[in-house]
This record gives C-alpha cells, structure tokens and sequence, in this order.
C-alpha cells in the first residue's frame, strides 16, 4: 500500500493525477485509494476512478 500511495503523491506533484484514500475507521488504516486522473485543464476533462 505505501507503493501505491507514494505513487499516487508523486503523480499528483506532476499535476497528472488527484489521489485520496478511503481509512477504515475501526483500525485507521488506509484500506484503499482512488483519483481523478488524466486531468486535461485546458479541455475541463478528467476521468475518475484510478486505482
């Protein structure tokens, strides 16, 4: 999981991708993530659901 989350924030600095993480509130562990991704600015678009 932290891969995948460092991934995501390294992504996310290069403007290419917007990541969350969902928490499972009875440990406080990070039990997934999902992002906008493919984000086109100039064209309003993006799409949602990058794993």
């Amino acid at each position: 999981m932290r891969s995948l989350v460092a991934r995501a924030l390294e992504q996310y600095g290069e403007r290419r991708r917007v990541p969350w993480v969902q928490v499972e509130v009875a440990t406080s562990r990070i039990a997934g993530t999902t992002s906008y991704h493919d984000v086109s600015p100039g064209d309003r678009g993006l799409c949602i659901g990058h794993t």
